[in-house]
């Protein structure tokens, strides 16, 4: 398995595991419950994942001068 696929199956890997590790209310981070804390630095983790995938293939292809393999 190549290791940009295991990046991208990181932040999905974190939003099912804070079903489990952060279903609760009680604390509260930055005046938010936990898990709405918690999906939204899912959200930024992915995005950020995605930002790195994009520019690893884009190296790829620049490398390859856009011919596919």
């Amino acid at each position: 398995m190549k290791k940009i696929n295991v990046l991208a199956a990181i932040p999905c890997i974190a939003i099912f595991a804070g079903i489990f590790f952060g279903n609760r209310v009680t604390p509260y981070v930055l005046g938010v419950p936990f898990l709405l804390a918690w999906m939204m630095g899912c959200a930024m983790l992915t995005t950020v994942a995605l930002l790195i995938i994009d520019s690893t293939i884009r190296d790829e292809h620049d490398e390859t001068n856009g011919e596919t393999s």
